[in-house]
């Protein structure tokens, strides 16, 4: 048999499409995603920020914050006052980034406190997630939390720090 390379490079498409599915598809079915964890995780908090281009457009995906109810029991009942702030690259077709909030809890383990996939790392999309945060786990200056993150950008466009 005797294959072009730009069969198989169609070929290996065609078959990561039909494993890992359809990106703008899965997009489609956040909304759903979120339902379904405030339904059956009772105390989760899901956020899903949408913005319309026009009137008769679809809505598009802006940013979701997630904290499951797990995680904020284990945050307060069981890890120090100390939390980690990261974004890492998305990478796929859309691209964004993902933040996080992580403490240490008693055996020294990194501790997922809560995420948000936003469409970029800057001023707006840091204080919105520290503004959910603080909202969703309680105010820093109540519970005495200390932050920490490898960009100063974080702390110093935050509201929360």
């Amino acid at each position: 048999m005797d294959l072009s390379i730009s069969q198989v490079y169609r070929s290996r498409k065609a078959a990561r499409g039909l494993i890992t599915g359809n990106e703008e598809a899965q997009y489609g079915l956040l909304r759903d995603y979120a339902e379904m964890i405030r339904r059956t995780d009772v105390g989760s908090k899901v956020i899903l920020q949408t913005e319309m281009e026009n009137e008769n457009a679809e809505p598009k995906f802006k940013r979701m914050y997630i904290r499951y109810n797990a995680q904020k029991v284990g945050f307060l009942g069981g890890c120090r006052p100390f939390v980690g702030l990261d974004g890492c690259h998305l990478k796929g077709r859309f691209g964004g980034q993902l933040l996080s909030a992580t403490a240490k809890d008693g055996n020294d383990n990194i501790f997922l406190v809560a995420m948000a996939m936003v469409e970029q790392e800057n001023k707006d999309s840091w204080t919105w997630f520290l503004e959910q945060f603080a909202d969703d786990i309680g105010r820093p200056e109540e519970l005495n939390l200390v932050f920490i993150s490898d960009r100063q950008k974080v702390l110093s466009s935050s509201s929360c720090s």
